[in-house]
């Protein structure tokens, strides 16, 4: 709940800039991998490997206790890898939590930023080479949601 008040409400620190930062003029790619890629390798995946596990373990082992739950006999290989799966998702939950408020909090410009900002500042005078700049507008038409991902970057971002 808190991620999606994020996407739909938080705005990120508006970050100012050097013009000799080269790490800022990189060409706009698209996402090399997808949202659906994401979701099925770092989501569907891993639960499914939980789910065979467990169904695996219970199957080969001599373990056998039965939990109850509203009058329903619950085989140990659902309770089990339910436990498995809650913890797995409680754990990427807050993984997505502590990253977007990194990124709304830091507001580090993304590799691309002057490439779709074209901001308006004459970055080829000698003065604003290595001045810090903070006034600035964007020259470009683009999307308000376009705006706030370029203002947003991961640590994983910078390094690649």
């Amino acid at each position: 709940m808190t991620v999606l008040m994020f996407y739909l409400f938080g705005k990120p620190y508006k970050r100012g800039f050097f013009c000799n930062d080269e790490s800022l003029y990189h060409p706009f790619h698209d996402s090399t991998v997808t949202s659906v890629m994401l979701y099925v390798i770092g989501l569907l995946l891993p639960i499914c490997t939980m789910l065979a596990g467990e169904y695996l373990y219970a199957r080969y082992s001599n373990a056998d206790s039965t939990k109850i739950l509203f009058g329903y006999n619950i085989p140990p290989w659902i309770w089990n890898a339910y436990e498995k799966i809650g913890i797995f998702g409680f754990g990427a939950a807050i993984t997505v939590l502590f990253t977007d408020i990194a990124k709304y909090t830091i507001g580090r410009l993304r590799p691309h930023f002057m490439t779709l900002c074209e901001p308006n500042i004459n970055c080829s005078l000698i003065e604003n080479q290595h001045k810090y700049i903070e006034n600035y507008s964007c020259t470009q038409n683009i999307s308000k949601s376009l705006l706030k991902e370029i203002r947003k970057i991961t640590e994983e971002k910078k390094k690649s």
